[in-house]
């Protein structure tokens, strides 16, 4: 499958369910939480776990799942150990949140999602840096991934609220400056990257040439990165979160995001070891 949508819709779910938690954990130390613990945990927890399905339809069979965790020195092995780590360290969260309010399993429930929640975003960017496959090739993957993760999880933070009947929370309007940088930061990246990819891969680059492509490009540039930065910087002009432009914000990055992943796992060429020979 080319491009392989289990690995679009798992890596994004992914990078969702650890951003949105590792924001609630930040803004609850410095905010009164308007979400409650469990409440995020859970949503998260579902959220990685959806990704880790939708991840193994790519693998095809258990079997191949179960190997992931023979080889200690792959990335993959890592990845999937961090996995149910992470999700421990939530349902350690979501039961010391639920039952009794709990410190001790909300500390180390927090700490261990932070912890294993930003080595897994990391495991997973670098088992895309490959060397083999040219436009892969760089550490602009792993800023990439690190961005899209703060993104999607401000962004989640502050949309996910009004979907569970919380009011928005005027302090959270901060998160807008939050979203500008990063959006700004991405499409510079962005722009960057498809410099890099041209001058690095010439089939890459061809595969750039294409009419749905350039629409993909175009997609992410516009819905992805256009219309949140667009409405965050509404909001901080009027002073104002409404839930409705909160959840659009959200909406439009992820769907952004999507044809942006598409496009990265295309122009994933890998370095050709034999000429092609004509029969």
């Amino acid at each position: 499958m080319n491009p392989p949508y289990p690995l679009v819709f798992s890596s994004l779910l992914l990078r969702l369910g650890v951003g949105i938690m590792v924001t609630h954990i930040v803004m609850s130390m410095a905010y009164n939480p308007i979400i409650v613990d469990w409440q995020i945990a859970i949503f998260s927890l579902t959220v990685i776990l959806l990704g880790v399905l939708i991840s193994m339809v790519h693998l095809g069979t258990p079997k191949r799942f179960l190997h992931a965790f023979y080889n200690p020195a792959s990335l993959l092995t890592w990845e999937a150990i961090l996995t149910p780590l992470l999700l421990v360290s939530l349902g350690v969260l979501a039961v010391g949140s639920y039952f009794g309010e709990s410190v001790v399993l909300r500390v180390i429930g927090k700490g261990g999602t932070v912890v294993f929640g930003v080595m897994l975003v990391y495991v997973i960017a670098k088992v895309y840096h490959l060397k083999a496959r040219p436009s892969w090739a760089t550490p602009l993957v792993v800023y990439e991934f690190f961005l899209s993760a703060i993104g999607m999880g401000v962004l989640g933070y502050v949309g996910i609220m009004p979907l569970v009947g919380q009011s928005v929370n005027p302090g959270v309007i901060y998160l807008s400056w939050v979203v500008l940088i990063v959006l700004a930061a991405e499409l510079a990246m962005t722009l960057y990257y498809l410099h890099y990819v041209r001058g690095i891969s010439r089939a890459a680059s061809e595969v750039l040439q294409e009419r749905m492509s350039i629409f993909q490009y175009y997609l992410w540039i516009g819905v992805g990165l256009a219309i949140p930065f667009a409405l965050s910087a509404l909001t901080l002009i009027t002073n104002k979160v409404q839930g409705t432009v909160v959840v659009v914000s959200f909406f439009s990055f992820f769907a952004g995001a999507l044809f942006w992943r598409v496009l990265f796992f295309k122009i994933a060429k890998p370095i050709k070891i034999t000429p092609d020979i004509e029969i």
